[in-house]
């Protein structure tokens, strides 16, 4: 999960590995023996992280990193909507690296059936709505599928949708009617409530891999929204812990799990995308923030007593080459 840490255990798990494939797989060196050989471990880890969930709902006895998981936490990270989506992610880098190395082709190979197998749980964990008054459904992703049934977010629901549309899942990338997903986050779009952060996840999440679902007027109100959020971009935080709720193993009440997002960047990505490539003063500001901080500490490092995380250094690198794409 994190770059450089040098005291006590590595933590390394679903998340991290993802974040690392995309990362690796996007840097101008990805036919180096060392890059191939870690891309193709990890993608190979990540599959195998499934399998063992898919394991130990057979057998309880199993002793692995899903199956401990299990025991103390009272669920695998394939109960979590986010682990699914960014290893079907991380996975679908394979596909820009069929002509880089023979590896990596075979490596896709191996992976397209447990990627439409990781797709198909993905698709089983949506909560369909009615509004009986319109006559229409909408779709759209809790965090997880612990106990109760829980409330859907605009998150899990912009990273399933994303990964849904994975160049990995050729022939059948939505598994799921894509039009009342579009439902649900254009109303999330269009709800002033909402902070303009989540919605600048969505635009970031499904620009690139899914049609719009927005108009010109819901685009110009999310970018009015975006660009006054941006203004005071100083006292905007480059990290934030969101906790979202799940049940957990009666002996580690105090469990409480989180994801991290990155205001600043999905803020100024999210304005690039809405404006159609205006480099505007803070999406300017933020990107020379980030080179910055770069070129200063030859990583992309949020804190000076911790160390960089690699989350933190995949949302970088991917508002980096968005801003890239339009300059280009």
């Amino acid at each position: 999960m994190f770059l450089e840490r040098k005291d006590g255990p590595q933590q390394y798990g679903v998340y991290s590995t993802s974040f690392a494939i995309q990362l690796l797989a996007r840097s101008s060196t990805p036919a180096e023996l060392s890059t191939v050989a870690a891309i193709v471990e990890g993608a190979g880890f990540l599959t195998s992280q499934f399998v063992a969930h898919v394991q130990i709902g057979r057998d309880a006895t199993l002793v692995n990193k899903q199956a401990n998981k299990r025991r103390e936490l009272g669920h695998t990270d394939f109960d979590l909507v986010l682990k699914h989506s960014l290893v079907l992610e991380a996975l679908s880098a394979l596909t820009y690296l069929r002509e880089v190395d023979a590896a990596y082709n075979r490596q896709l190979a191996a992976s397209r059936d447990i990627a439409g197998t990781i797709a198909d749980d993905l698709a089983s964990m949506s909560i369909d709505s009615q509004d009986d008054a319109a006559g229409t459904a909408a779709t759209a992703w809790p965090w997880h599928r612990v106990g109760e049934p829980s409330l859907v977010d605009p998150i899990p629901t912009a990273y399933a949708f994303a990964a849904l549309l994975s160049p990995i899942l050729s022939g059948d990338p939505y598994r799921k009617s894509p039009q009342p997903v579009e439902r649900y986050l254009l109303s999330v779009l269009k709800d002033v409530r909402v902070r303009p952060v989540m919605k600048a996840i969505i635009v970031n999440r499904l620009h690139g891999v899914a049609r719009a679902p927005w108009t010109d007027v819901i685009r110009e109100d999310c970018a009015a929204a975006v660009a006054a959020e941006l203004e005071p971009d100083s006292i905007l935080p480059w990290q934030e812990v969101y906790h979202y709720d799940v049940l957990s193993a009666g002996h580690l009440a105090h469990y409480k799990p989180w994801i991290w997002i990155c205001p600043r960047i999905e803020l100024a990505e999210a304005l690039l995308v809405l404006t159609d490539g205006e480099f505007s003063a803070p999406i300017i500001s933020t990107l020379h923030a980030i080179v910055s901080n770069v070129e200063r500490n030859g990583v992309f490092r949020l804190s000076a007593t911790k160390p960089p995380s690699l989350q933190a250094c995949w949302r970088a690198e991917e508002f980096l080459g968005a801003a890239y794409s339009y300059y280009a």
